[in-house]
């Protein structure tokens, strides 16, 4: 009987010791992941929330973080929505959720959406959320969106080719203005490579120099359009253009 006993005593040892063990690589994983979605490292974090969610399907803030991953790492936002709307209605849910949604919408070209939660965002962001993610501006390209698009009439389909993701730009014939277009890791900052941005570059036909999108070096403007100027040079610089676009 007395052995009995024991062999019940150290079950129950390890079954308590095996939970102890899940929980701390749940939070481990939770904190590896918060660290990359802080640096912008959107691209990495996203299997490892995927992994907690499976965990937790109802939590607010993961359906947050990992919405706002699949901004960044999903070609189909609506899979972004879908997370981002659910975690809106948490209490005390990240401000910046309301930012996120709105972003993901607009991307998907729901322009009235879109304001409606940067508008949201706005009422409830800090002064520094508020520069750090120019919402104002998201505004703007917003309601230029909902412009262009009341223009726009039935669209014909002359013909369809799949192709894959990295030959996309490959399709397009530049006859009528001439130049390259590349997509290219040279000019990544280290921002860039954290957001997993990589520029698309028109490269006109003999130009002094060559215009990039990128976040810059600290990425305290966002994306921005920066020059690189006698490109074939070795050290040199990216200086950004005069003018930085509102949109």
């Amino acid at each position: 009987m007395i052995r009995f006993f024991k062999l019940i005593l150290i079950a129950q040892l390890l079954i308590s010791g095996g939970l102890n063990v899940y929980s701390q690589t749940t939070e481990e994983l939770r904190k590896q992941a918060d660290a990359y979605f802080e640096a912008g490292q959107f691209v990495q974090a996203t299997p490892i929330y995927s992994k907690l969610l499976a965990q937790t399907p109802r939590d607010y803030d993961i359906n947050f973080r990992y919405g706002t991953c699949l901004l960044y790492n999903s070609h189909n936002k609506e899979e972004a929505i879908r997370y981002l709307s659910y975690s809106v209605k948490g209490p005390d849910i990240d401000k910046r959720a309301f930012y996120y949604l709105g972003r993901a919408y607009h991307l998907n070209y729901q322009f009235n959406d879109a304001i409606i939660q940067y508008e949201k965002f706005k009422s409830v962001a800090n002064p520094a959320q508020l520069k750090e993610f120019a919402v104002d501006r998201q505004i703007i390209a917003c309601k230029n969106g909902k412009k262009l698009l009341s223009n726009v009439t039935d669209m014909i389909v002359i013909q369809k080719t799949e192709i894959r993701y990295e030959d996309f730009y490959e399709i397009y014939k530049l006859n009528n203005i001439g130049g390259t277009i590349l997509v290219t890791d040279e000019f990544q900052s280290k921002i860039d490579k954290q957001k997993g941005h990589r520029a698309v570059i028109h490269f006109p036909a003999n130009s002094p120099g060559i215009y990039y999108s990128s976040y810059g070096e600290d990425g305290t403007t966002g994306l921005d359009i920066y020059v690189k100027k006698n490109y074939r040079m070795e050290n040199m610089h990216p200086l950004k253009t005069s003018g930085r676009s509102k949109y």
